[in-house]
């Protein structure tokens, strides 16, 4: 069955691996193909081997930024035939939940439940801690050179070894890393074969679960009181509260205790993309002179963490404008791709696609409290909206902003982004986000004691913030206190739990509100 469901599940547009059978093939005949597969995969689990033909991979550089015509400003991504690339994942779906429990809580990368979200919002409720203390708070992001291509083969069999990983299990992930056989493409034409001695494939099923496991060790490095860390995968923050000469020197121990620990793992640090950055709300800040390799890391004005720029008083405008810039280029794309476009509901999906994920990505982190920047953001959505006027051929005169969104099934992006607050509180509180960090934050009223809760109160009491901007985490937004206590307890309490029934409450509750609102105007 299990085998059935992974042949079903295959993308069917995706391309042809080195073995040239496509994957609308193999989804097609899953259920001839699922019972002497399943046979294949037992046996080559039992007797701790990967088959050789299926280490093969295309290797297709993409570019990342930079020099074109640098090698290193590219990132070698594999292409793997879809039977061993579906057998990989059966296999991660057994060892995931058995290191989720190793894997340190500061990795957010590859583990279910946390994500690149989830790092942000740590580290900014870091930062506006600090805010609230009157203190300075600086902070380290640190590149690994070409970490995935790195890893020793040998460095990950042994740390599997120290988790208590043995027998035919070990043999197979060793069998599956030694060996390979990998082609370079590019434009149409294949390289000659040649062997790739250590790193792991990049588009790999497994590959991200090793890399997590071998780079956890890092969190294992002596670290000075106050210094803390935050990981998405090789993307690594070493921060702190820095007071005085002695904070400053506690993270830069730290940095000398990394690159010792690069050495024995070999792994190396890349200075030049290194750098340093201090978030402070007084306009005079300590500056450090952090230093990697002898060299002093570069300090820029704003930093891009993750997707999000964030400048020294983490007032987000830099992004905002990124965005905005960004969607407005995206949305004129979209114009000049459907001129010819008769359909309404292809030209809203396309806008829902291309567009509007741009003004909302990590929006939890980053969501305005100015007018100024929500009219920013929504302005890209009136846009769209008087372009999709304009292709129903309805007078300009008569055009209803309002009317049109909602017969577009468009709410307000400040609705979406209030929603996607509130959607993120509820996963954390159901353990659907891992983030033991944001969950302590948080106080509840329970009963028996002085805040108990009224029948039909939300149970969330508050958060230990005091920053305007922690909105989803119910800090001192009066409006969004208003909002819980209406909301229904179907909402409250969705049957079961689940996030599926608990989105689709909100949009029926904010849908409800939104058109009460119009009808009142």
């Amino acid at each position: 069955d299990e085998v059935l469901h992974a042949l079903k599940a295959l993308n069917p547009d995706k391309g042809m691996g080195p073995d040239g059978v496509p994957p609308c093939l193999l989804r097609s005949c899953a259920d001839v193909l699922a019972i002497p597969l399943a046979a294949i995969f037992n046996k080559s689990l039992n007797a701790g081997s990967f088959p050789v033909k299926w280490k093969d991979s295309y290797v297709t550089p993409i570019f990342k930024s930079g020099c074109k015509t640098l090698v290193s400003n590219y990132r070698a991504v594999c292409t793997i035939s879809s039977i061993p690339k579906s057998f990989e994942k059966l296999v991660v779906g057994r060892l995931s939940p058995i290191f989720v429990n190793v894997i340190a809580p500061e990795q957010h990368g590859f583990i279910k439940g946390r994500s690149t979200t989830t790092n942000l919002v740590e580290f900014t409720d870091f930062v506006f801690s600090g805010f609230d203390s009157g203190e300075q708070v600086d902070v380290v992001s640190v590149d690994f050179a070409k970490a995935f291509d790195r890893v020793s083969h040998k460095h990950i069999t042994a740390l599997l070894q120290s988790m208590g990983v043995y027998g035919p299990i070990l043999s197979w992930i060793e069998s599956y890393l030694s060996d390979r056989r990998q082609f370079v493409r590019f434009k149409n034409v294949v390289s000659e074969p040649y062997r790739a001695s250590s790193g792991i494939p990049q588009g790999s099923n497994i590959g991200p679960l090793l890399f997590v496991i071998m780079i956890n060790s890092v969190t294992s490095i002596p670290r000075p009181e106050g210094v803390e860390l935050l990981m998405f995968a090789d993307d690594l923050k070493i921060l702190g509260v820095v007071s005085s000469e002695d904070d400053y020197m506690g993270i830069q121990t730290f940095l000398d205790s990394l690159q010792g620990w690069c050495l024995a793992n070999c792994l190396h640090l890349n200075p030049a993309k290194c750098t340093a950055a201090s978030f402070s709300r007084s306009s005079r800040l300590l500056s450090f002179p952090y230093r990697i390799g002898g060299g002093v890391l570069d300090r820029p004005a704003s930093i891009r963490d993750l997707g999000v720029f964030m400048d020294a008083k983490l007032t987000f405008s830099h992004h905002i404008d990124a965005i905005v810039s960004k969607a407005l280029r995206a949305l004129g794309f979209l114009k000049r791709c459907t001129r010819d476009f008769t359909s309404m509901e292809a030209i809203v999906l396309l806008y829902k696609s291309l567009v509007r994920p741009i003004l909302e990505y990590s929006s939890v982190v980053w969501s305005p409290y100015y007018q100024v920047h929500k009219e920013r953001l929504e302005r890209v959505q009136r846009r769209f909206l008087r372009y999709l006027n304009f292709k129903m051929h309805i007078p300009l005169e008569e055009l209803d902003i309002v009317e049109l969104a909602a017969r577009s099934g468009l709410q307000d992006l400040e609705v979406r982004r209030t929603m996607a607050d509130l959607m993120f509180l509820f996963k954390l509180l159901n353990a659907e986000i891992s983030s033991p960090a944001l969950l302590a934050r948080i106080s509840f009223n329970a009963p028996g004691t002085q805040n108990a809760p009224v029948a039909g109160e939300f149970p969330v009491a508050g958060i230990v913030v005091r920053r305007r901007r922690f909105r989803f985490l119910f800090g001192p937004a009066p409006a969004h206190e208003r909002d819980r206590a209406q909301f229904p307890v179907e909402i409250r309490n969705p049957p079961g739990g689940f996030a599926a029934c608990f989105g689709f409450g909100l949009k029926r509750r904010f849908f409800t509100c939104r058109k009460i609102s119009k009808n009142r105007k």
